[in-house]
């Protein structure tokens, strides 16, 4: 099945100018027509895909009422409709007539093709792609772009997933039009995931994780398999030592070896800041005048807030270089914004675009707090302040130590561990994995967009080691702080709600 050449046309013309609109929003236009090309890059136009509905869809509201492409009034009618479109990773199946199915958990979809069938964009099928349905011209259809991951289905996932679409279409849960497509995203909600034999919510079984049985091919038991702690720290330093001619031997290595003094309040605020993302100056100052007073230290000038808070703004307009943080100006005061969280989404915090760095000694432009502040702000609302941890300044490496040792953190380190790639180094791959990981976290990229980063590193190469890594990232994402909870992971927020 597929549209007709009209119908082709505008659908692509439709889809472009939407996803136009959103490069325009988020500075990314120029990567989008690389060297004033005509067609758009492939990559750029998938990362405004999973942009737009994986998070941003109120970008499309706003592209509906602004109509910048100055659409015919049906088209607009038809992009109203994606507001609501199901995003995440599916299954792409072929049915016994040959046509495209994209399986879900519960339900499956049969999809017209633009101007080829599905099945042919993929190099395999059935094949896991992350992509988003829409509806245009009463069918089911999807964006012009998907992206595939690249885990090996063996014979038995391929079976699974023959089952899996059989059973569907034999109790009634394959939507094959437009109106049953919408009705089936109005039960799901806009976000969906493929789950039961792919995404396991069960572990997998333990020896499997610990690399005892099952080993996927290409990979092997690296020689860090089953350390921990001190000890694991002690061999990759020996490797390294090893590794450099003359290196000294590791005696007297121990890890008490600890940061015994905070010697700048900017550093107690970079650590809020990488927990909470934003907040005011001020209560920055007061968080840290009690953790120096709780902890004995003592700072030169004294322990007013005001003397930190214009540390902490000086200190930005000094060397804004090598701040973690942006300030943000507003008529109650300043506001901190982490460096990343700033960077990649200034225009929907602010409202304004970011300036450049020459002009930064002049403020910047507008000092109202942006949509996009005022609502991870209202979110944070909903829970109570996470004051940084004082065990997190014990760790030599501060807060990237402190997150590597966080249960989640830590089990899926024991994993790569046990499962490193064979061409890899045994004594850095996991810290790298780990080091990518928390860089796309800190980038706010879900978790197919994880996925397909750890696909690219082999750290799954079959449907087992899919279902064991997305399941222990999920679990490590459970535990880590969150920007949304006001610093606290998830799993730590829904019991503060569950409290009351």
């Amino acid at each position: 099945m597929l549209l007709d050449r009209l119908q082709f046309q505008r659908y692509l013309g439709t889809f472009e100018a939407l996803v136009d609109f959103a490069a325009e929003k988020t500075g990314k236009l120029d990567l989008l027509y690389p060297r004033d090309t005509l067609e758009p890059d492939r990559d750029i136009e998938c990362d405004m895909v999973e942009w737009l509905w994986d998070g941003h869809r109120e970008v499309i509201a706003e592209f509906v009422r602004a109509n910048p492409a100055h659409l015919p009034e049906s088209e607009v009618q038809e992009v109203r409709r994606w507001e609501s479109a199901l995003f995440g990773t599916f299954a792409l199946c072929v049915d016994q007539a040959g046509r495209s199915v994209f399986l879900g958990s519960r339900h499956s979809f049969l999809v017209t093709g633009l101007n080829c069938e599905p099945s042919r964009l993929v190099s395999k099928v059935p094949a896991l792609v992350s992509v988003a349905l829409l509806t245009y011209a009463g069918k089911i259809v999807h964006t012009p772009v998907m992206r595939e991951f690249s885990a090996d289905l063996g014979a038995n996932m391929v079976q699974a997933l023959r089952d899996d679409m059989a059973a569907h279409q034999r109790d009634g849960r394959v939507a094959a039009t437009a109106s049953e497509y919408l009705a089936v995203a109005s039960k799901l909600g806009v976000r969906l995931q493929l789950e039961g034999r792919i995404l396991e919510e069960q572990a997998p079984a333990q020896e499997y994780l610990d690399g005892i049985s099952g080993m996927p091919r290409g990979q092997h038991l690296g020689d860090l398999a089953g350390l921990a702690g001190t000890e694991r720290s002690l061999a990759q330093h020996r490797r390294r030592c090893e590794d450099v001619p003359g290196g000294h031997s590791v005696r007297g290595y121990s890890d008490d070896a600890r940061r015994v003094t905070l010697v700048q309040p900017t550093e107690y605020a970079e650590e809020v800041l990488r927990m909470r993302g934003v907040a005011r100056t001020a209560d920055v100052a007061r968080e840290c005048i009690a953790y120096l007073r709780r902890n004995g230290y003592k700072v030169a000038g004294g322990l007013q807030p005001s003397k930190v808070s214009n540390e902490l703004v000086r200190k930005w307009r000094d060397d804004p270089d090598t701040c973690v943080y942006e300030v943000l100006d507003t008529p109650d005061g300043s506001y901190l914004l982490e460096y990343t969280l700033a960077k990649d989404n200034w225009y929907e915090l602010t409202g304004s675009w970011h300036p450049e760095a020459s002009d930064r000694e002049d403020g910047y432009p507008g000092r109202e707090l942006g949509q996009g502040v005022l609502r991870l702000l209202q979110q944070q609302r909903k829970y109570p302040v996470r004051q940084v941890p004082d065990e997190l300044f014990q760790h030599i490496t501060s807060y990237h130590g402190w997150i590597v040792d966080q249960p989640g953190m830590r089990e899926l380190m024991h994993y790569l561990d046990a499962h490193v790639p064979d061409g890899e180094n045994d004594f850095t791959y996991a810290d790298r994995v780990l080091d990518s990981v928390l860089e796309c976290l800190r980038n706010g990229y879900s978790l197919a967009q994880i996925m397909r980063e750890l696909s690219d590193m082999r750290v799954y190469v079959d449907e087992r080691s899919y279902a064991a890594v997305s399941w222990l990232v999920r679990r490590a994402i459970d535990g880590l702080p969150s920007w949304e909870c006001n610093g606290w992971s998830p799993a730590e927020a829904r019991r503060l709600l569950a409290a009351g």
